[in-house]
């Protein structure tokens, strides 16, 4: 649903770079939250690493949940410079709740946008 309003807010309004963060930021709350809960949820088990397990501060991301998250990510990329959206607080913090694999996917989309914003500018 996230990923559907980004791409909405981005189609009517490409330069407002506040609603395109109050989207990244309802998301980011929301995952934000289920982690606490299964921290809080897991506490007291296994081996304690500052308060908690390492199994209780990942979330257990289905791989479609993963891959929207992925495209969710990858959605200001293609309509914002790269400096607004590394200045939204919480997009760095969604990436933390992806798997290596798919960050690595987020900073390759990262590296086309700014290839792309450079290629078009030096041929003017």
């Amino acid at each position: 649903l996230q990923g559907c309003l980004l791409n909405y807010a981005l189609k009517i309004a490409p330069h407002d770079t506040k609603l395109v963060a109050r989207c990244i930021t309802c998301c980011a709350r929301a995952l934000g939250a289920l982690q606490q809960q299964k921290k809080a949820s897991m506490m007291g088990q296994g081996i304690v690493l500052g308060g908690g397990t390492k199994k209780s501060m990942e979330l257990d991301m289905e791989r479609v949940a993963t891959t929207a998250l992925e495209k969710l990510l990858s959605v200001p990329l293609e309509g914002m410079e790269l400096r607004d959206v590394l200045d939204m607080p919480d997009f760095g913090m969604l990436l933390t709740f992806l798997p290596w694999e798919n960050r690595r996917k987020v900073a390759v989309e990262m590296l086309k946008s700014v290839v792309g914003a450079g290629g078009g500018s030096s041929e003017e």
